[in-house]
């Protein structure tokens, strides 16, 4: 398991890029500024990694 991972929680790797969006929306809502977001969340690292490489 990651570092900042809760128990249970599935790594963000694994998801589908639908799965991560909505386990996005369920944690921070839907319209959300992804600077504002906590870096060392392991959702919003995969999230941001993604929207990097243009997924």
């Amino acid at each position: 398991m990651r570092s900042g991972s809760m128990p249970g929680e599935r790594d963000p790797k694994a998801m589908s890029d639908e799965e991560l969006h909505e386990e996005m929306e369920k944690r921070y809502g839907n319209d959300f500024d992804l600077r504002e977001l906590d870096a060392d969340d392991p959702l919003v690292v995969e999230f941001a990694d993604r929207i990097s490489r243009g997924q």
